[in-house]
């Protein structure tokens, strides 16, 4: 399974499991930091993100392809319970795929990510809060070269190297702050439930770049990749507080 469909799958674990659990410990979390409240949520996340490329471009324009281009759409979800003012959660996403071209040859590039995320809720009042976050987890890319050019079943037989997988991956940090709006959708006197609305910036850090592997092998000598630059993303949720 490549880099970028396990980041997929990982953001649509997280967005279920977490979000689930961040219900849970909502319902059931022992008394909070400050003033007792608790809260679980899980959200949507939808984002750009600019990541640099030069390290992989240059080698592409080399040998005849044209750049990728270094602004990506995200998708993904997480979960977060909030106690008083300490905040718990993870999140992951996949960076939708780039494309460049070399004759029949197409490449595509994309990415995936994961975080367990601390926090601290450093203003709430009425339907408003504010926050901070430290994600600790990894991530990486994947890119895929194909050959689409129509041939003969003998000579995929006889030469069947038309397709190549390349992947990175390795550790990664994420500094963010958010604000979210939320609107109450219904409740009673064990609690109450609704919606969030939220706006999240930040940047992934990557302080270790990864070499291209193929396979199990090594690319030597290989370009190192990271995945650091700034994001922003839209934050919708579902959940509740005590």
């Amino acid at each position: 399974m490549g880099l970028r469909k396990t980041g997929w799958t990982a953001a649509a674990v997280i967005a279920l499991a977490l979000g689930a659990a961040a219900q849970t410990a909502g319902e059931n979390a022992p008394s909070a930091v400050s003033n007792g409240s608790r809260e679980g949520w899980g959200y949507v996340l939808v984002g750009l993100h600019n990541v640099g490329l030069s390290d992989l471009n240059g080698p592409m324009v080399s040998q005849g392809y044209s750049r990728f281009g270094e602004t990506f759409f995200s998708l993904g979800g997480g979960g977060m319970v909030i106690l008083g003012r300490l905040i718990l959660g993870g999140e992951g996403y996949a960076l939708f795929d780039r494309t460049t071209t070399r004759g029949p040859v197409k490449g595509r590039l994309g990415a995936g990510c994961g975080f367990f995320d601390l926090g601290y809720l450093f203003w709430q009042q009425d339907q408003f809060r504010a926050y901070g976050l430290l994600g600790l987890g990894g991530g990486g890319w994947t890119l895929r070269l194909t050959d689409s050019a129509s041939v003969p079943l003998e000579n995929v037989l006889g030469n069947p190297g038309r397709s190549s997988t390349l992947t990175t991956a390795g550790f990664m940090a994420c500094l963010s702050v958010g604000a979210d709006w939320t609107v109450r959708l219904g409740g009673g006197e064990g609690g109450e439930g609704g919606a969030s609305f939220g706006l999240r910036a930040g940047y992934n850090l990557a302080p270790f770049k990864s070499e291209w592997k193929m396979q199990d092998f090594e690319i030597d000598p290989g370009t190192k990749m990271g995945l650091a630059g700034p994001f922003v993303r839209l934050v919708v949720g579902f959940g509740g507080r005590r």
